[in-house]
């Protein structure tokens, strides 16, 4: 099965995020990516540690609800 969803760099070693699209949905991408395959967004970084937003820390057990 193919990976849907992927952090890739381009031929500049630029990040950026990779969504492909089912064919059925391209009629209805918005006007940049209308009738293509593939949704991709820059990261505008070359560094993976700036790309990738860490998770917040879960809270510790005693100040859960």
């Amino acid at each position: 099965m193919a990976r849907l969803a992927c952090r890739t760099t381009d031929r500049n070693e630029a990040l950026y995020f990779r969504r492909v699209i089912s064919a059925e949905l391209h009629p209805f991408m918005p006007a940049p990516w209308t009738g293509k395959a593939n949704w991709t967004k820059s990261f505008r970084t070359k560094e993976a540690r700036k790309a990738v937003q860490p998770y917040p820390r879960p809270l510790p057990q005693r100040l859960r609800v």
